[in-house]
């Protein structure tokens, strides 16, 4: 007698086994994804995110708090855009934000039904006041207290084209981190720097049949399919007893153009401090012209010293090409004239290099050297007499042609 029993255990364990896994792909197949979370931004605008949480509308209180992963974003029931994370913690809501305290977004993306595309790799920020009033000493000594507190951001892998304009953008980075400097001479700190940045910044033409429009017309003009960028700015203070010192060196650096360098130096008493911040607390709460003169003079007094630096990098050559010696010419011709009629004194000595950097190339620089600084009364006492305003300040124009 042959035992088929096992034989028949085997076949129906098969037989199990092949209904648990048809059911599974039915399951996987005839069940919905799960749900996101759906959100209205605006009458037309929803995102929908698969995990977190969104508070912005003020029931938890006054503040944003959104911390959102795997997000779509909707316009009139299209999708438009997708953002991988995307991180937002403020102080007040709606109009009445005084600071963003964090924010983090990661991998967006966005598209428009004109051919416009948006891409962002990632940015971070940290305590960064929107209010230009009290609020914003108010959060800074709610956050810190007598200790500096410090603005930050970065903005990486920036993209940006344009199917119709055939223009492609991009940045490399753009970064800030800046004290946000408090009211109280005596909590400033000893020893300070804030820098920001925009490296890699590339205006770039992409061929294409269309119609010409003024960005054919401006790369035509520069002779290149692509424009560079690279802004910088660095400030760093100083404070020995009861006296501040502030530097700062700008620079901007264009391809194939130009490079400009300037910078500057502040000078501030512990009273002269304190009274710039009354000052400018009054004009934000006025916005009237005699509170932004006084603003203005109050800063102007402060200077001690300035300097700017033009560096030929083509420039010179691309006005050339397009319009011929004689057009520089002409322009010297007119330069000198109007300095010999507004400054008889001075004209030589400002005109010569101008005209030697407009012929040359190479380096311009002007220098001054205010001391003592100009006082609110000095300048208001100088301001129709240009000539006195040179002597006073030692305004020094020269020209090298090493690059």
């Amino acid at each position: 007698m042959i035992c088929r029993r096992p034989i028949s255990d085997a076949a129906e364990k098969l037989v199990l086994a092949a209904g648990l896994i048809a059911s599974a792909v039915w399951l996987g197949t005839a069940m919905p994804a799960m749900a996101k979370t759906s959100v209205w931004l605006d009458e037309t605008t929803e995102i929908r995110y698969s995990s977190g949480w969104y508070r912005a509308n003020g029931s938890d209180g006054d503040f944003i708090d959104i911390n959102i992963s795997d997000v779509d974003i909707y316009e009139r029931g299209q999708q438009r855009g997708y953002i991988e994370k995307l991180v937002l913690k403020t102080d007040g809501i709606g109009e009445d934000i005084v600071a963003i305290e964090t924010a983090l977004l990661k991998n967006f993306t966005y598209s428009t039904d004109k051919g416009e595309t948006l891409a962002i790799g990632h940015v971070s920020g940290k305590h960064l006041v929107v209010a230009d009033d009290y609020r914003m000493e108010e959060y800074r000594e709610r956050h810190s207290g007598q200790s500096p507190l410090r603005s930050m951001a970065e903005i990486k892998n920036i993209q940006f084209y344009s199917e119709n304009e055939h223009v492609e953008f991009q940045i490399s980075s753009i970064s800030l981190d800046g004290l946000l400097a408090p009211a109280e001479f005596d909590a400033l700190p000893d020893n300070s720097r804030s820098e920001i940045s925009l490296n890699g910044l590339v205006l770039r033409q992409i061929p294409g049949d269309r119609s010409l429009s003024e960005i054919d017309a401006f790369f035509a003009v520069l002779g290149s399919d692509q424009l560079a960028l690279d802004i910088n700015m660095n400030f760093e203070s100083t404070k020995k007893a009861d006296a501040l010192k502030l530097q700062g060196i700008m620079s901007l650096s264009a391809s194939n153009l130009m490079d400009i360098e300037a910078d500057f130096t502040l000078d501030f008493t512990k009273h002269e401090y304190q009274a710039l911040d009354q000052i400018v607390k009054f004009y934000l709460e006025t916005q009237t012209p005699k509170a932004e003169e006084a603003v203005s003079l109050a800063l102007l007094s402060s200077v001690s010293g300035f300097s700017v630096e033009l560096k030929d990098a083509g420039l010179l050559e691309l006005i050339t090409r397009l319009q011929g010696n004689q057009a520089t010419d002409i322009t010297i011709m007119i330069l000198q004239m109007s300095l010999n009629e507004m400054l008889p004194r001075h004209a030589l000595a400002i005109g010569t290099p101008i005209e030697a950097f407009l012929k040359q190339g190479g380096r311009l620089q002007m220098r001054t050297d205010i001391a003592p600084r100009l006082s609110p009364t000095e300048m208001l006492a100088l301001q129709f007499d240009p000539e006195r305003i040179i002597d006073r300040i030692k305004l020094q124009f020269t020209h090298s042609r090493q690059n």
